[in-house]
């Protein structure tokens, strides 16, 4: 019993950490939207894209349904490309790198922007909303202990295993031999 439970938690842990490790080589585009700032009948706000996964984002497009914001009301010190032939298209970014942050400014008039009217999506992805004070996340050395330890683990798990069957193979070998010395004394 205590055989097959341990392959059982080595099955589970290797499917955990084969899943956790896929996942943790993703894209993950977050974005945040600063509270508008207001100077006269003139709106200021920024939207925050930050790619929190391993892998860099390619092709981002930000849509924005707004009827007072398009191209020429959007700054940035990244490169934007235009993309208003698209339906509520503003603008679209080359790529974003791993732990990278872009400032995307927008200055317009009207009604505050609100987060439900931004999309913003690559070729893998869509970002996912966040507050600006809402996320905290697991610093980089932090996963690399974690999975040091998951590694051991795993390596425990196997040894656990391996280590018992080979010396049982080395007993019944040894068997096996002495068996076959007597079987040719006899003949």
């Amino acid at each position: 019993m205590k055989f097959i439970s341990t392959i059982i938690a080595g099955v589970i842990v290797g499917a955990l950490g084969v899943y956790f490790t896929l996942d943790w080589q993703e894209e993950k585009l977050i974005y945040s939207l600063t509270t508008p700032a207001k100077f006269g009948k003139i709106s200021y706000q920024n939207i925050t894209i930050t790619n929190t996964g391993w892998n860099p984002a390619i092709n981002i497009k930000l849509y924005i349904e707004h009827p007072n914001i398009n191209f020429t009301t959007v700054q940035s010190k990244t490169t934007l490309k235009n993309l208003s032939s698209e339906k509520n298209g503003i603008a679209s970014i080359e790529r974003v790198r791993r732990d990278e942050t872009i400032v995307i400014s927008l200055a317009y008039e009207g009604q505050p922007l609100f987060g439900n009217e931004i999309t913003i999506s690559s070729d893998r992805s869509i970002a996912e909303q966040i507050e600006i004070e809402g996320k905290e996340y697991i610093p980089s050395w932090f996963s690399a202990v974690i999975f040091l330890f998951g590694a051991f683990f795993v390596i425990g798990i196997l040894s656990a295993i391996a280590i018992p069957a080979y010396k049982g193979y080395i007993e019944q070998a040894k068997k096996n031999a002495e068996l076959l010395k007597k079987n040719e004394k006899n003949l």
